[in-house]
C-alpha cells in the first residue's frame, strides 16, 4: 500500500524521522526516497493505469511488434551429458538435426517477420549446433545473401560447448564474425562432473582446447558458466575464470521451475551461500575501483543499467517477439528451453506465429505474476523469466514466497551498489550504463539546497 493511500505525506514522514533521528538523517532519507523515485525504483501508482488493462495493452503490442530475431535449434542431438539440462526432460537430445528446407524457410519466416527494422538477429542453438555444422555454413551465407537485397544487415551468434572447434571451424567463425558464446562451467573438478560427455568420460580438455583454439583465431568469446550446488561461490569461480583468461564471463544459477527441481539444481538451502558470495562480488568490485584496477565480472551491471534508465522490461527475453526458437521440424517455440515440449508451441516457419496462441501465452504469464504488481521490487527484480514459471502442461505457476524474498535480496543489494558507485566511483558507473550516468550522479546528490527536506515537496511518496 502506498503512503499516500494510507493519508501518510512524504514531509509527515520526514517529520517523524527527524523527531527520532535527526534533520540530518531525514534530509538523506528524502533523497533517498526521490533519487529512488527518478529511477523507477520507487513507483508512483496513482499514474499507473489498471493491471489488466496494461497487461492487455502489453499482450496487443507484443503480438503486433516486428522481431529483432530467430534462434535456429539446428540440431536436437549433443555430445555431452550435462546433468542439470531441462532438455532430458522433454528428451530433445535424442531427436534429428535440422534440414536444409528448414532453415532456409526460417530465414525467410525471420526476414517476414522483421518488418521494417533494419537488423536481424541469428543464433546457433542445440544439443550441440556444431554437430551440423554444414547447415551453420550454408545460413550464414543464405541469411546475409537475402537481408542484403532487403537492405538488412545480419548479427549472427553461436552457443556452442567448443569440444568440436578446430582451426577451419574458428577461421570461419572469425571470417563471418559468428559472436561466440562458450559453455564452460568451471576447473575440471566441477566441469567434468556436471558436463559430462557419454558414460561420465571429461569434457574438461576438450573444452578447454577449443577455447584456445578461438582466441589463436583473434576470436573474443563470452564464457557462460552454470552455477549448481557443487559450487555456489560465485567470487571463486570468477576468479578461477580471470586467471584462465576467459572473460568476459556470465554465472547463471541452475535453478529448475517453479513446478519442480532437480538434485543439481539451486535448492532453497544453497541461497544463504549465494548471498555471501554475492556480498563477496560486490565488495571486490568496489575494492577494485578503490585500488584503480580493472573490475574483471560485474553480474550487477544489467540491474544496475535497469535501475539508471528506470526501465521495468515486462518480459525482458522478448519471448516469441525478441527471439523466436525455431526447431529441427520447423515448430516455434518462445525460447529454446521450451523445444520438443507440445504445450508451447507457437506456430511453424510456413504459415507464422499463430497470435492468439501467443497472446495466451503471455497473458497467463501475467496472471502468474499478479503479486509481483505490489512488490516493491518488481522494476528491480531478477525473478521474471517465463520458462522459470511455466508447468508440462502449458500453465504457469508463480515463484514460492522465499524465492520472491531472495530476489528481494538481491534487488536491494543492486540499488545499494547504485548508490555507492555514483557516489565513488561514477566513472565506472558511466561505463556500465550508459554516458547520462554521471550528469544523474551529479543531479541527484548535490547539496540540499531546500530546507528542511530536500525535494520533499515534489516528490509524492505513492510507492510501494
Amino acid at each position: 500500500m502506498s503512503l499516500r493511500a494510507q493519508g501518510v505525506s512524504l514531509r509527515a514522514c520526514a517529520d517523524a524521522v527527524a523527531a527520532d533521528h535527526g534533520v540530518e538523517a531525514a534530509q538523506r532519507a528524502c533523497r533517498e526516497m526521490h533519487f529512488l523515485s527518478r529511477h523507477g525504483v520507487l513507483q508512483r501508482c496513482r499514474t499507473e493505469p489498471p493491471v489488466r488493462e496494461k497487461h492487455a495493452r502489453l499482450v496487443r503490442c507484443y503480438v503486433r511488434w516486428p522481431s529483432k530475431g530467430i534462434q535456429l535449434f539446428v540440431t536436437e542431438p549433443c555430445n555431452l551429458r550435462c546433468r542439470y539440462c531441462y532438455a532430458w526432460h522433454n528428451d530433445a537430445l535424442r531427436g534429428p538435426q535440422m534440414p536444409m528446407d528448414v532453415a532456409d524457410a526460417a530465414i525467410d519466416f525471420a526476414l517476414r517477420r522483421n518488418g521494417n527494422l533494419r537488423r536481424m538477429n541469428i543464433t546457433f542453438f542445440g544439443g550441440e549446433p556444431l554437430l551440423n555444422f554444414g547447415l551453420i555454413e550454408h545460413v550464414v551465407i543464405h541469411a546475409r545473401e537475402r537481408a542484403r537485397k532487403l537492405g538488412k544487415r545480419v548479427h549472427l551468434g553461436i552457443v556452442t560447448n567448443g569440444t568440436l572447434v578446430d582451426e577451419e571451424i574458428a577461421a570461419f567463425l572469425k571470417r563471418h564474425r559468428v559472436g561466440v558464446t562458450l559453455s564452460l562451467d568451471g576447473p575440471p573438478e566441477i566441469q567434468n562432473h556436471m558436463r559430462p560427455m557419454p558414460h561420465d568420460r571429461p569434457s574438461f580438455d576438450a573444452t578447454m582446447r577449443g577455447a584456445r583454439v578461438l582466441q589463436a583465431a583473434g576470436i573474443s568469446f563470452l564464457t557462460r558458466a552454470t552455477v549448481t550446488p557443487l559450487c555456489t561461490d560465485r567470487m571463486a569461480l570468477a576468479a578461477y575464470f580471470e586467471r584462465e583468461r576467459l572473460l568476459p564471463l556470465q554465472l547463471t544459477c541452475a535453478e529448475g521451475r517453479t513446478e519442480g527441481q532437480s538434485s543439481f539444481d539451486i535448492q532453497r538451502e544453497h541461497w544463504p551461500d549465494l548471498r555471501r558470495a554475492d556480498e563477496h562480488v560486490a565488495d571486490t568490485i568496489l575494492g577494485r575501483l578503490a585500488a584503480g584496477r580493472r573490475v574483471a565480472y560485474d553480474p550487477f551491471a544489467p540491474m544496475l543499467s535497469s535501475i539508471h534508465s528506470a526501465s521495468s522490461p515486462s518480459l525482458p527475453c522478448g519471448v516469441t517477439r525478441a527471439v523466436t526458437t525455431v526447431g529441427v521440424d520447423g515448430r516455434l517455440y518462445p525460447c529454446h528451453r521450451y523445444v520438443g515440449m507440445d504445450n508451447y508451441v507457437m506456430g511453424d516457419v510456413w504459415s507464422g506465429v499463430d497470435r492468439h496462441v501467443h497472446a495466451d501465452y503471455i497473458r497467463r504469464y501475467f496472471e502468474a505474476r499478479r503479486q509481483c504488481e505490489t512488490c516493491w521490487a518488481a522494476p528491480a527484480c531478477n525473478l521474471r523469466c517465463p520458462w522459470y514459471m511455466s508447468c508440462e502442461d502449458g500453465s504457469f505457476l508463480p515463484p514460492a514466497e522465499w524465492r520472491c524474498a531472495e530476489a528481494q535480496e538481491w534487488a536491494e543489494r543492486c540499488i545499494w551498489l547504485y548508490g555507492v558507485l555514483t557516489e565513488q566511483h561514477p566513472d565506472y558507473l558511466q561505463r556500465v550504463v550508459g554516458s547520462k550516468a554521471a550528469a544523474t550522479a551529479k543531479d541527484t546528490h548535490s547539496s540540499s539546497a531546500c530546507a528542511p527536506y530536500p525535494n520533499s515537496d515534489t516528490f509524492d511518496a505513492d510507492c510501494h
